[in-house]
């Protein structure tokens, strides 16, 4: 009987030890954890950016002057990581935040394109429309992943109506 015991004792044991290994080697990870960007030690941050998401162009009522009116997102102190393009920092927001984002990788054009943001979509509002994004208030030539940002840029994701004119 007491041998059956201390089988039982050593098994439970060894159970609690194997179902802690696993637990460990699972890589559980809080919210925080997972959301944030996995910075090891050959990124370094550089620097901040600000970066906005609006789709003022949707409401015909909107001004421009108004950015918080239908602004999805504004931030004037985004971290920059060394090398962090445009479409880096639109992926770790919207990670962030959860807002919802559809791009997809084009090998044709080796970047990034951006189909949605917060469920608005590109061709939503007519057959010009879509996202555009700009740096200091210029459209680069280059797709989002393309580009590759400094310390102190300011980025502007923008929903378009007509190809980026109306900005």
């Amino acid at each position: 009987m007491k041998k059956k015991i201390l089988k039982n004792v050593f098994f439970v044991i060894i159970s609690c030890i194997i179902i802690f290994i696993i637990f460990k080697a699972l890589n559980i990870q809080n919210k925080t954890q997972f959301y944030e960007k996995d910075i090891n030690s050959t990124i370094t941050q550089v620097g901040t950016v600000s970066f906005y998401i609006d789709c003022n162009n949707i409401f015909s009522n909107a001004s421009k002057s108004d950015i918080t009116r239908n602004t999805i997102y504004a931030n004037d102190e985004v971290i920059l990581y060394d090398n962090d393009s445009v479409y880096d920092i639109l992926l770790r927001i919207c990670k962030k935040e959860k807002i919802q984002l559809d791009a997809n990788y084009s090998e044709i054009f080796n970047t990034t394109y951006v189909k949605g943001i917060a469920n608005i979509y590109e061709l939503d509002y007519g057959d010009l429309s879509g996202w555009v994004y700009m740096v200091n208030d210029y459209q680069p030539s280059v797709g989002a992943s393309e580009y590759k940002l400094k310390k102190g840029d300011k980025v502007v994701w923008f929903y378009t109506l007509n190809l980026g004119k109306d900005y």
